[in-house]
């Protein structure tokens, strides 16, 4: 499952969904408490991505994402994490 989790209002998230016909789920997280939580926000939003096992801990943290090599980097670690 891929979430998104950004500050932004539900209403925004779903113009935005559907401006760019999003296959996934973006959370709001207008007080940045789950952002805080993960370290993606301090003065301003960080990019990030957060693998989450099926057990509910985290398995792998990208504290800085590039967009244009971040799926290849994530499709990695979750065959290394998947043993394969």
């Amino acid at each position: 499952m891929v979430l998104g989790v950004s500050p932004d209002s539900a209403e925004s998230h779903r113009k935005f969904i559907k401006k760019y016909d999003l296959k996934f789920d973006l959370l709001a997280d207008t007080d940045k408490a789950v952002m805080k939580a993960f370290g993606a926000f301090d003065k301003r939003v960080k990019r990030s991505t957060v693998i989450i096992n099926p057990k509910g801990v985290v398995a792998h943290h990208f504290p800085k994402v590039n967009p244009r090599k971040h799926v290849d980097e994530v499709k990695q670690v979750l065959a290394k994490l998947q043993g394969k």
